[in-house]
């Protein structure tokens, strides 16, 4: 389970560098402990873990929409 200080990254803009690296080890995270082949359940708002995509997929999901 991460902490509050480790999930502060949520709080910041998107286009920021510490965003970025969050999402990034997130995703990672993800992949590792919950993906199924390639693909994970995207998070996003808009596929609010309903659909699985690609590592590449979820990341711009998450910073990009």
């Amino acid at each position: 389970m991460c902490s509050i200080v480790e999930m502060i990254w949520v709080l910041r803009p998107r286009c920021t560098d510490e965003y970025r690296k969050g999402v990034q080890d997130f995703v990672s995270n993800g992949f590792a402990n919950f993906g199924v082949g390639a693909e994970l359940k995207c998070p996003c708002l808009n596929c609010a873990n309903r659909f699985w995509h690609s590592i590449d997929n979820v990341y711009d999901h998450l910073v990009l929409k």
